[in-house]
């Protein structure tokens, strides 16, 4: 089991068979006066998201696998990163190696999201042909066109920007105390894994 910050990681890569149907939840007052404007008083940095995770499993090993992982969470009890597997930050020039900054697509994460909370400093970056790698975004820098992201650890390996993925890491527990398997073949079976983002919790380094 691969570890971050002394946490697993949930490294398999979801099988989407349609649609997914994802939800946020935020604590937060409405102050209604019935007549005029309607103000929202937002009592959380960031809002709690939840999904399910279609994991399929096409060999008896694999199924093993997938047991012994929802034993190990004890059900909503022991926590683990989970990346998005989506090209949410993207480079704007290469990466070499033990670099400890990177360049990415101007998308106002400066402003919008390294101060927001946490919980959007941690990515996983998948380099064509290399193990995934997990950082910490501990810096952020807008340059209006582009920005600036420090990092920690540096890139062990040269990411090109033409063919690496960055994905956020988001720190999860499990939705449900028991996750039902099923079954399709004496071989193979599926689960759906609800992932539940506890944002307030995400570590540092």
């Amino acid at each position: 089991m691969t570890t971050y910050l002394s946490v697993d990681v949930l490294e398999q890569k979801p099988d989407r068979p349609g649609r997914v149907a994802e939800g946020f939840a935020r604590r937060h007052e409405v102050l209604d006066s019935e007549t005029g404007a309607r103000w929202l008083d937002v009592k959380e940095a960031a809002p709690v998201a939840d999904r399910p995770e279609h994991w399929p499993c096409t060999s008896r090993a694999a199924a093993l696998a997938q047991r012994e992982w929802l034993d190990a969470r004890r059900g909503f009890v022991v926590p683990f990163w989970a990346p998005t597997f989506e090209p949410d930050l993207m480079l704007t020039a290469n990466v070499a190696q033990d670099a400890t900054e990177m360049s990415i697509q101007w998308i106002e994460y400066t402003a919008r999201i390294y101060p927001d909370s946490n919980r959007r400093r941690h990515v996983a970056v998948f380099a064509l042909g290399e193990a995934p790698s997990y950082h910490f975004i501990n810096s952020a820098v807008d340059h209006d066109d582009f920005e600036t992201l420090g990092i920690t650890p540096a890139a062990p390996v040269a990411w090109p920007a033409a063919t690496t993925v960055i994905s956020f890491l988001r720190y999860c527990r499990l939705g449900e105390a028991f996750i039902e398997r099923r079954w399709v073949s004496g071989h193979s079976c599926t689960a759906e894994i609800p992932l539940v983002e506890i944002p307030k919790e995400t570590p540092s380094p």
